[in-house]
């Protein structure tokens, strides 16, 4: 849903509004640099493909089904699975 300023203005001020529809004056290289951080895979592609891979292993996703796509709920173990994996990615020691 997007508001438009002028209407959300006298609410938020015109400082806010301009911070919240104005670019950000940075790169993602430049913020990788900063923050020390660069992405586990090179590319969206690469990325996504892996996904896939981790899902088909885990027997998540049925490549057998009419469209190759069909969704497999996750069972309690699994979920709790790849919870720990994602906190355990976003603090590595």
């Amino acid at each position: 849903m997007r508001i438009p300023g002028w209407l959300v203005r006298p609410l938020i001020g015109p400082d806010a509004v301009r911070f919240l529809t104005q670019g950000f004056p940075t790169t993602n290289d430049r913020f990788g640099r900063a923050v020390d951080w660069s992405p586990r895979y090179p590319s969206v592609r690469e990325g996504f493909a892996a996904v896939v891979d981790r899902w088909l292993e885990r027997d998540l996703l049925d490549p057998r089904s009419e469209d190759g796509d069909a969704w497999q709920e996750p069972s309690a173990p699994e979920r709790a699975s790849v919870a720990a994996a994602a906190t355990e990615n976003a603090n590595p020691e």
